[in-house]
């Protein structure tokens, strides 16, 4: 099992390190590697989309040949194991799902039928930590401590996804997005959607949330574990 880590902008050395610690503490059988060329992606049988500037990270991808197409096509296979956090969330969104952000921008297909609002959660200084429930993970008693920079939220899911689509954990009331206008493509958000921060369908996994950034490794180790190795 080969994961790559996109490492054309973004936290994409965090991503690589916690991977590494996750396989020399749990003594799995995977290695992790850099992907900047189609060459490198077709090596992989995962890949992780890191936290940065997800448009940066497309118009970087388009300037390697081929490297965005087959991005999308390893994308949309359903087996092969990809997680995205933060900006990695935007990209997995469905292709006509983003919205946000002063350029219009498409998503990978990754995740049909989930939609997300670029930057919902404000700019630099509305950056925030929440301690979040996630039975999912390994120690399911401690809470993950959750960063969020310029964080996008979930809008929706579409009514086909729904069901298909395991929703993580979900942010307090208190914390959650407002829900954006409804004057775009999307149409009306979901209440409910927009407090999900992590989701799972299949082997696709995405947080709102930065957990590279966070000494706590269970999040890569899920991913490691349940998405990967099974």
């Amino acid at each position: 099992m080969l994961i790559g880590v996109l490492a054309l902008q973004g936290a994409f050395l965090e991503h690589y390190t916690h991977l590494n610690k996750v396989k020399s503490q749990h003594d799995l059988d995977f290695d992790i590697t850099l992907v900047r060329t189609t060459e490198e992606l077709k090596q992989c049988d995962a890949l992780v989309l890191c936290g940065g500037e997800s448009t940066v990270m497309l118009a970087q991808a388009s300037r390697h040949p081929g490297l965005l197409e087959e991005l999308t096509e390893f994308c949309q296979d359903p087996e092969k194991p990809v997680y995205g956090s933060c900006a990695g969330m935007i990209l997995m969104a469905d292709i006509d799902g983003v919205a946000g952000g002063k350029k219009p921008q498409k998503g990978l297909g990754a995740i049909p039928g989930m939609k997300v609002w670029r930057n919902l959660y404000g700019n630099q200084l509305d950056s925030f930590e929440a301690q979040l429930e996630m039975p999912e993970l390994s120690s399911p008693q401690i809470p993950f401590p959750a960063i969020f920079i310029r964080a996008p939220a979930i809008h929706s899911f579409g009514k086909s996804a729904k069901s298909t689509i395991q929703p993580l954990c979900a942010l307090p009331p208190a914390l959650s997005a407002d829900a954006p206008s409804p004057d775009t493509h999307l149409g009306p958000a979901d209440e409910d959607a927009l407090r999900v921060v992590a989701v799972r369908k299949g082997k696709k996994l995405a947080t709102s949330f930065h957990p590279e950034l966070s000494p706590d490794l269970r999040i890569h180790e899920y991913f490691v574990r349940q998405l990967c190795l099974k």
